[in-house]
């Protein structure tokens, strides 16, 4: 019997009521057969469900041995989070931190930060594993072109010098420099697979707008909206590009909130609005991050350097917020990719303030923030994650979407380009269109 056979048994013995994706498919596949993958898939495409299968379905073809999948990932919090998560589907999973003793006999799937893999401690265990398959996931840090780069992400590719196991690259986003600098540290040939999806994320709105560098002005609806009934208020983050802005963003918010900051009595854990950044203390940063995770928190609103980042898998922010150009196409789509997680209706705008795009070190980036570049916003943000392995078909299916007509509408226009950005929503003739589609956004 072949693994294609066993995968509805094991997605129904392990509680996982999802059906794989053709590329889903596609990428096991190669591995079961001992080949190398690089796979780009977008945010919420199910990339950790392929290396979780991998172990069950390897194990259910060749039952009298046990199988290991080593994943490496840059992110302590996220594979506590993932461990946690995987026992709740009878999955044993394990993750080698720092030097404290780790029981791995039986895991399905040991997690490593690169860091841990090159400590001769955690090496000398993984040698006595039989390792199935090494994982890079997050793999764009393993690149020097890459917004995370990480040099042990590069030092921790000599695993694949003693472990002979195929190797599973895993990102959501990727340019072709990343791409080609991820094939040389690893050492991928040109057999290596590549499965890739454009990073598209349909249900998200993209608005840019030029402003002069007065966030009081340009923001003047945030303390407003923040005052709305709680039920209406939107799950929000603020992007910024230095802890000083965030400071001052939030104190300008507590300035015209007063006590509304609140919700309830005056304590932490009921502000409605707070800021993150490098220099946030541990405990208000662990505080945070577990009342923004909330469904059912107060925390609306996040003004935030980078510091909030990769790795955190909110579902249900409603929007994302960038204050200043960021300083490349990569960063702002990772960044707005942190909206709308959960299939919802998303808003991402960015703020065009002429410092913020002198700084931007990419000059189609620049072009296309301040209208030199005509056309769909969604478009020319997608080329440049155009890597080899993605079907030609995916951009144009994208101009036929945005191409869409807008027969049929009831209250409000819902053509394709009233769905894409503010370029291609100026675009409709329809006298339904939505003139301010931030304002309406906000109030739906």
């Amino acid at each position: 019997m072949s693994w294609k056979e066993k995968v509805p048994k094991v997605l129904t013995e392990h509680n996982f009521s999802i059906e794989l994706k053709s590329e889903q498919m596609e990428i096991i596949s190669a591995i079961m057969d001992g080949k190398d993958v690089f796979a780009q898939l977008p945010t919420g495409y199910g990339k950790s469900l392929i290396y979780t299968l991998l172990p069950l379905l390897m194990d259910e073809i060749n039952p009298k041995n046990k199988h290991t999948i080593l994943v490496i990932s840059p992110l302590r919090a996220l594979m506590i989070d993932q461990v946690h998560s995987l026992g709740e589907h009878d999955v044993k999973a394990s993750a080698l931190l720092d030097s404290s003793p780790q029981d791995i006999e039986g895991s399905s799937i040991i997690f490593a930060s690169p860091e841990a893999a090159l400590l001769p401690k955690w090496k000398r265990l993984i040698r006595k594993t039989s390792i199935s398959a090494v994982v890079f996931d997050e793999a764009h840090c393993i690149s020097q072109w890459g917004l995370d780069f990480r040099p042990d992400y590069r030092k921790v590719s000599t695993l694949q010098s003693w472990l002979s196991a195929p190797t599973l690259v895993l990102t959501a986003t990727a340019t072709e420099k990343i791409q080609s600098d991820v094939f040389e540290v690893l050492g991928l040939s040109e057999e290596t697979e590549v499965v890739a999806a454009l990073p598209d994320r349909p249900n998200i709105f993209l608005h840019t707008d030029c402003v002069i560098e007065n966030f009081k002005e340009a923001l003047n609806w945030l303390p407003g909206h923040l005052q709305s009934s709680p039920n209406a208020v939107k799950k929000i983050i603020v992007y910024v590009h230095s802890i000083n802005a965030c400071q001052q963003i939030f104190n300008w918010i507590l300035d015209e909130l007063g006590e509304n900051i609140f919700c309830g009595e005056k304590a932490s854990n009921n502000k409605i609005a707070d800021m993150f950044h490098a220099h946030t203390d541990e405990d208000s940063k662990q505080r945070i991050m577990e009342h923004f995770l909330s469904k059912d928190g107060n925390l609306k609103v996040l003004i935030s350097t980078v510091a909030f980042g990769m790795g955190v898998n909110i579902r249900d922010v409603d929007m994302v917020v960038h204050w200043g150009v960021p300083p490349s196409s990569l960063s702002y789509w990772q960044e707005i990719g942190r909206c709308a997680r959960d299939g919802r209706e998303g808003y991402a705008i960015c703020y065009a303030y002429k410092r913020s795009v002198t700084n931007c070190k990419e000059e189609s980036l620049k072009s296309l923030m301040t209208k030199g570049v005509t056309g769909c916003i969604r478009e020319n943000i997608l080329e440049r994650f155009q890597l080899k392995g993605i079907k030609d078909s995916a951009m144009l299916h994208l101009s036929k979407y945005r191409n869409k007509s807008h027969e049929n509408c009831m209250d409000i226009c819902t053509c394709g380009r009233c769905q894409c950005c503010t370029a291609c929503a100026s675009l409709c003739k329809c006298e339904k269109k939505i003139h301010d589609r931030l304002q309406h956004f906000l109030e739906h």
